[in-house]
């Protein structure tokens, strides 16, 4: 018999019941988690995305629109790239650029990631200033939306979402960051959300700065890399032309003389053996023996950097048609953060869709230079330009919008193109100047009567033995070369 003062005994709670509250409080704590990690994030008190991850997957909040102050607007912006706003409602006088692509285009390492757009020194700078000094009845806007390591599995992602911004043209160049293949749609969606990132940050023991590798590790299916850079070219124009868009597509200038470095092999870029045919072959060519240098060379066991050797010595001889698609091969085989010269071809390829522009950086880096294999002079590494480099692509990206009537001009424009002397006295970019001395207007106009000698045999000798820090350019620049601070 119960007694009447026991508790009431409550029925027990189904077992369905019990899973799916479970769940829920389950669910309500990775939402609020989730909530909290993100506010962390966007005040920038924690960074959950990963080095490796930057290159490929865009953070979900790149691109943002607020209402500030009543003013609709677009905030942009991620860890390793400039920041900047545009209004939402484009006043009519004002074209706006996209620049998009790697650090090429961003303008390292002159232009910071914490820099606000369109950075400094860099294309989408220089390409701001000459554009106001000609068409000055327009305002221009020119995004920088380069990022260090980008490939163009991002670039294409990030054109497809900042079509948002309704851009005038959008500029891509990209070809540098190449070697890794698409991630799949459920990776790029898992990885949008931050609970994953900061899970796989946690698990995945990170990559110690000075243990990392500083070129892009190479899939070993050259194959599947070049189909993914042309799918995703495919992709960028696709979605300009469905938007008409005007895309300028550019090639990209390729190092060629760029050995790479002994003591930074990324997985899959190869490395410089120590096969004694290769040895043997060096050193006929440090003593300028360069037929004999040639039959060692062709029977070394490594491949690759015997074909940087044999371009090398048909470049000591002025034999520079031979050497040029020697050195072509070895940057094919072996890219080190260069693009492939087949990428460039993929470039002029697609460019003769309707609504898409070439601009031959490439080409117009070789017509600058002696034997048409760019100079060393340019770069300030394997695939970076000089301040005075990238204002020169600058406007060659300005001739073609002046040529094609992209940009509604004014009465009495465009005006005549703006001398780096006048725009850098205009700018108070008198500090480009001073930061490097050896590389201004004396090396355009006078290199070439004073480098016959430039090179002298020691030197030749010196780029044999150690590679490592190439030191002088081994060739003057062309006469062609256009003299930056006056040339058109």
């Amino acid at each position: 018999m119960i007694s009447p003062d026991a508790p009431e005994k409550l029925p027990a709670l189904s077992k369905r019941k019990g899973v799916f509250f479970a769940l829920v409080a389950l669910i309500f704590f990775f939402a609020a988690l989730t909530l909290l990690l993100s506010r962390l994030e966007h005040r920038g008190a924690i960074r959950t995305d990963d080095k490796d991850d930057a290159a490929v997957y865009v953070p979900a909040d790149i691109l943002e629109r607020k209402t500030v102050a009543g003013v609709d607007t677009w905030f942009f912006g991620g860890p390793d790239q400039v920041r900047g706003r545009v209004l939402v409602e484009k006043p009519a006088d004002l074209y706006r650029i996209l620049c998009v692509g790697g650090s090429f285009i961003m303008g390292f390492p002159y232009t910071k990631a914490d820099m606000t757009t369109p950075g400094f020194a860099g294309i989408p700078h220089w390409l701001f200033l000459e554009l106001a000094v000609r068409y000055p009845s327009r305002r221009f806007e020119v995004i920088n939306l380069g990022v260090a390591g980008q490939n163009s599995t991002r670039v294409a992602e990030l054109v497809e979402r900042f079509l948002a911004v309704r851009p005038d043209l959008i500029v891509v160049a990209t070809g540098n960051n190449e070697g890794q293949t698409a991630p799949s749609a459920f990776s790029r969606a898992l990885h949008q959300w931050i609970l994953y990132r900061v899970m796989k940050k946690a698990l995945v023991a990170p990559i110690a700065d000075s243990r990392r590798p500083l070129f892009t590790p190479q899939d070993p299916d050259i194959r599947l890399i070049e189909e993914t850079y042309r799918g995703n070219l495919r992709r960028i124009v696709q979605a300009c032309t469905g938007r008409k868009v005007p895309l300028i597509l550019a090639t990209l200038p390729i190092n060629l003389r760029f050995h790479g470095f002994s003591n930074d092999p990324a997985p899959n870029n190869a490395a410089e053996s120590d096969d004694p045919i290769l040895i043997e072959g060096k050193a006929l060519l440090s003593d300028g023996e360069y037929r004999q240098a040639r039959e060692k060379l062709l029977q070394s066991r490594d491949q690759i950097f015997a074909t940087y050797y044999l371009a090398l010595s048909y470049d000591l001889q002025d034999q520079f048609d031979q050497a040029r698609e020697l050195y072509r091969a070895f940057a094919q085989m072996n890219p080190l953060n260069r693009a492939r010269p087949s990428f460039n071809e993929d470039v002029r390829a697609l460019a003769n869709t309707a609504g898409v522009y070439l601009v031959d950086l490439e080409a117009d880096v070789e017509s600058f230079s002696v034997g048409r294999i760019p100079h060393f002079a340019f770069f300030l590494d394997y695939c970076h330009l000089k301040w005075w480099g990238n204002q020169l692509m600058a406007r060659q990206i300005a001739k073609k919008l002046v040529a094609t009537g992209l940009i509604p001009a004014g009465d009495g424009e465009p005006l005549p193109p703006p001398s780096q002397n006048d725009l850098i006295a205009k700018n108070n970019l008198e500090a480009l100047v001073r930061l490097d001395e050896s590389v201004g207007r004396e090396l355009f106009v006078e290199v070439w009567e004073k480098g016959k000698g430039l090179f002298p045999r020691q030197l030749h000798r010196d780029l044999i033995t150690d590679y490592s820090r190439p030191g002088d350019p081994p060739r003057p620049l062309s006469p062609n070369t256009p003299d930056p601070s006056t040339a058109e």
